[in-house]
């Protein structure tokens, strides 16, 4: 289990006692979309003490667990986290305390957004030189690759179900929004790339989601060719973070998933 406070380990010994613990600690998320270090995380400072009195309630301490943001695109943060992970378990063994753990969570980032950058591509080789320099083939590391893995699996398909022109520019209703697989827009901060399924000139258009509520704006600026009523568009890495999100607002049920071998 993870923990990062005292709380958290009295809550541990008092239901899973002897249980084997990894502290999670706080680490730069420098250049990540979403920053995963303002609830979560001890401060590097007070690892030690957190780890003894793990110790002391009878659970075993096992490792260091950390998370450099979600759509990490800084490489360095995994590093500068690699680095203060070390340097704790030099300190615990000090202190009689043997780590042979470390969690290096998620972040990998994906081909989320309108970019053709390998970000992931360009920063694993550094991750896994520093990671072999810094830390002995009996230590095990894990990670947690959810996005990395199902955000590329994930296409989804949408229709224009309504259409309108709103100081002059079109807007576009589609059938489904940010209540929906579009979720990520607000809460994961996405800006997904849309394309269609025709071809003609582009121009700057709006697109919304199917719901009344005006929140729920997709898109103010897609360069888009005019779309009629049953034109198709379609979205690329979007298997995180987006059907997972969906609720039935209005009645209005999520998108279908389609599964294909």
């Amino acid at each position: 289990m993870t923990f990062d406070s005292e709380y958290e380990l009295v809550k541990i010994a008092r239901f899973a006692p002897r249980a084997k613990v990894l502290l999670r600690i706080k680490v730069p998320n420098v250049g990540s979309v979403v920053e995963l270090s303002l609830k979560f995380g001890a401060e590097p400072a007070d690892a030690i003490p957190l780890l003894l009195k793990a110790q002391k309630l009878g659970l075993t301490p096992v490792g260091i667990a950390f998370h450099v943001g979600s759509q990490c695109t800084q490489g360095n943060n995994y590093l500068d986290a690699l680095e203060l992970t070390k340097m704790i378990f030099n300190e615990a063994a000090t202190k009689g305390v043997k780590l042979r753990l470390i969690d290096i969570g998620g972040g990998f980032p994906i081909r989320h957004f309108d970019t053709d950058q390998d970000w992931f591509g360009e920063m694993a080789p550094a991750l896994n030189i520093e990671s072999s320099r810094l830390f002995s083939h009996d230590i095990r590391i894990i990670a947690e690759p959810g996005r990395a893995i199902v955000g590329p699996a994930g296409f989804l398909l949408l229709s224009v179900i309504g259409k309108s022109i709103r100081n002059n520019k079109h807007w576009y209703y589609l059938d489904e929004g940010v209540y929906g697989a579009l979720s990520g827009t607000i809460f994961d901060h996405c800006k997904y790339q849309f394309q269609a399924l025709k071809k003609g000139p582009t121009q700057l258009t709006t697109l919304t989601g199917p719901t009344c509520d005006s929140l729920d704006i997709i898109s103010t600026a897609e360069e888009l060719p005019e779309l009629e009523l049953g034109d198709l568009l379609y979205v690329q890495n979007i298997g995180a973070y987006s059907v997972a999100h969906a609720t039935s607002f209005n009645g209005i049920l999520p998108q279908k998933t389609v599964f294909i071998q």
